[in-house]
């Protein structure tokens, strides 16, 4: 009943949780706390040790996982000067594998099909495989698509800038993956603001990449 009710209302799930297990806004919190204190710190050495030369960029996954790795983006940017979001489709797969072999580990009559739409639904990675299988959410080969559609993305980084406010929120784009998939990430890293975009594993690019990036530099 809880898996359908979240299901049928993501944002709901949250407060949901929050009454069924009290102590897990205290355990959220906690995080918060601790992330802050370390970019806190962090801020402080590079300030004396600088002069303010260095600056500080935070990475993470985008929302819902940065809030629960203990990354709120509004705590963050009071000591960043930058943040970025990660567009790891293939990092996505394995990390909503992991929570579903779990989950169903604790619950063995859950229907595996349900709970992978629970989840795809929930932190809004799109509609998950047609089959509903388990087997199905994998590390992609190189030449398969990555989770994630263009307004997946679009949605994840926005939630984040909206998050920080005034910090520029960076998206960081993965170079691995087939050719239209490695455009589509940029293609929405270069829509969703004024900051630009980074890319990850450079040793991934290949000409025709390169010629994408041109031609999204050139736009």
């Amino acid at each position: 009943a809880d898996l359908a009710a979240c299901t049928a209302d993501p944002e709901s799930w949250p407060a949901r949780l929050a009454v069924r297990f009290p102590a897990l806004g205290d355990w959220l919190a906690f995080k918060n706390t601790l992330v802050e204190e370390l970019l806190s710190g962090f801020r402080s050495t590079l300030e004396e040790e600088s002069g303010g030369a260095i600056r500080l960029w935070a990475t993470s996954f985008p929302p819902p996982w940065s809030l629960l790795s203990g990354l709120d983006p509004a705590r963050a940017a009071r000591h960043v000067d930058t943040l970025s979001v990660k567009l790891y489709g293939m990092h996505w797969s394995m990390i909503l594998r992991n929570y579903a072999e779990q989950l169903r580990a604790a619950n063995p009559t859950l229907p595996v099909s349900a709970l992978m739409a629970a989840l795809f639904r929930l932190l809004d990675v799109g509609t998950g495989p047609a089959s509903g299988e388990l087997s199905e959410v994998r590390y992609p080969d190189p030449d398969e698509p990555h989770l994630g559609s263009h307004e997946v993305h679009l949605r994840k980084i926005q939630q984040a800038q909206d998050a920080a406010g005034t910090c520029p929120v960076i998206p960081l784009a993965h170079s691995y993956g087939p050719l239209d998939d490695f455009r589509r990430r940029l293609e929405a890293a270069h829509e969703a603001g004024p900051h630009g975009f980074w890319i990850n594993r450079y040793g991934y690019l290949s000409d025709a990449k390169l010629a994408v990036l041109a031609e999204l530099a050139a736009s």
